[in-house]
C-alpha cells in the first residue's frame, strides 16, 4: 500500500474548502485552529504507523537484530554486534536412559550443568550473544532486553557481553 495515502496537506485542504469569499485570514485562522485537534489525531497516528512498520519491517534474523539495537543505542557508531553463542560442543553426558537418575555435574571456569530426561542443557549454553562495547556499559538494560525479547525467536536464548 502507497504511503501517499496518508499524506493530507490540513492547511491547504482548508483553503480549498473554504469558499472564496469566505478566505479571509481572520477565517482561515479560526478554521485552522478548529481543525488543529484532528491534526494532533493525524500525527499520532502517522507516528504509531511509522513505528508499526519499522516493527513488521525488522524480524529475528541476525542483521535485523544488530540494526534494531544499533538504532536504539548506538545510531551514529553502530559498535553492537551479534554473534553465534558458544557451539564448542564440550558437554559432558552422564545421563543413561536405563538409569533413571537426574545429576549435576560442575566443571571448572563454568557454570553448572543439569542432566535431565531430556538431554543435556548447560547453563552457560547460548544461542546467541548480545555484544556491546564497554562505552555503553551504562545503557538501560532492561530495555535491551526487552527489545532483544521482542525480535528474537521464542526458543533462543541469549547473553549480553560487554567487550
Amino acid at each position: 500500500m502507497s504511503s501517499r495515502i496518508y499524506d493530507i496537506a490540513y492547511k491547504k485542504l482548508v483553503l480549498m474548502v473554504l469558499p472564496t469569499m469566505l478566505r479571509k485570514p481572520l477565517l482561515v485562522a479560526i478554521a485552522n485552529a478548529m481543525i488543529s485537534p484532528v491534526v494532533s489525531l493525524y500525527r499520532s497516528f502517522m507516528q504509531y504507523r511509522d513505528e508499526t512498520n519499522y516493527r513488521l519491517y525488522h524480524n529475528g534474523q541476525t542483521c535485523y537484530l544488530r540494526a534494531v539495537l544499533n538504532d536504539a543505542f548506538d545510531p551514529t557508531i553502530r559498535r553492537i554486534t551479534v554473534t553465534d553463542g558458544d557451539i564448542s560442543g564440550a558437554a559432558v553426558f552422564i545421563y543413561q536412559r536405563s538409569e533413571s537418575k537426574f545429576k549435576m555435574l560442575k566443571r571448572r571456569g563454568e557454570g553448572a550443568l543439569l542432566i535431565s530426561r531430556r538431554g543435556f542443557s548447560g547453563t552457560t549454553g547460548f544461542d546467541f550473544m548480545v555484544n556491546l562495547p564497554y562505552d555503553l556499559k551504562g545503557i538501560d538494560e532492561s530495555r535491551l532486553k526487552a527489545i532483544t525479547n521482542t525480535y528474537k525467536l521464542a526458543s533462543k536464548r541469549y547473553a549480553i557481553n560487554y567487550v
